[in-house]
């Protein structure tokens, strides 16, 4: 018999085809019975294990989004409300007293109203103004104005006043650059600059600022001068 005439008078045996497919499946399926690559998921990277970290990324919130919103400045001004008034709370006695006054004190809270809200963060008394100035005494205010409204606000040097212990007002003799110019302050926008006012007699004096004819006004008394 010849080798072609074996393989066939076997392949018409029943039990010769049951047991070839029995080794082909153990071949096949053999290693998914018996738990697959070990080494690739004891190294988490497998699939299963790649999948579980990308989803931590993207679910896991991130520094930026948990921050505190910063405690000063136009971004913790824009939402704010006007403030209530407080005439003659602060200063009893003072002159051209307003029922919408609010007043407060230097290097403090600011002043809420007409969409703005406004520090006088420091007050000086000088001998000497700026180059070019006649002589003294001067009054140095440092100030900060924030614009809460979205559209552009007018603001300019004239909104602001020094006035004595009789009620009289001087507008400031010298500005920063950005108070002269008069353009708008544009929507949550904030400006600084220093007002220079010639102080003409002693005794307490206030800064008064006052962004319209008709709105209220912020009233800082100006700290004694140093003896």
């Amino acid at each position: 018999m010849s080798v072609l005439d074996a393989f066939a008078d076997l392949a018409r045996k029943r039990w010769v085809l049951v047991l070839a497919g029995v080794l082909v499946a153990v071949a096949v399926l053999g290693p998914a019975f018996l738990g697959g690559d070990d080494g690739d998921d004891e190294a988490g990277e497998g699939p299963d294990a790649t999948a579980t970290t990308t989803a931590a990324e993207t679910t896991a919130p991130s520094a930026t989004t948990l921050a505190p919103p910063p405690a000063s400045g136009p971004t913790a001004e824009v939402d704010r409300e006007g403030d209530d008034p407080n005439p003659g709370e602060r200063y009893p006695g003072r002159p051209d007293v307003r029922q919408r006054d609010q007043e407060r004190e230097v290097g403090g809270e600011p002043a809420r109203l007409s969409g703005f809200s406004v520090w006088l963060t420091a007050v000086e008394h000088l001998a000497e103004g700026p180059p070019g100035a006649p002589e003294g005494p001067w009054v140095r205010a440092s100030v900060r104005l924030v614009n809460r409204d979205e559209g552009g606000q007018a603001y300019a040097f004239e909104d602001w006043s020094l006035v004595d212990v009789d009620g009289i007002a001087a507008e400031p003799a010298f500005a920063s650059a950005a108070f002269v110019t008069g353009e708008p302050l544009p929507g949550h926008a904030e400006v600084q600059g220093e007002l220079w006012f010639r102080r003409t007699r002693e005794g307490p004096h206030w800064v008064v600022f006052r962004p319209q004819q008709d709105s209220a006004r912020a009233v800082w008394a100006v700290p004694p001068e140093p003896s």
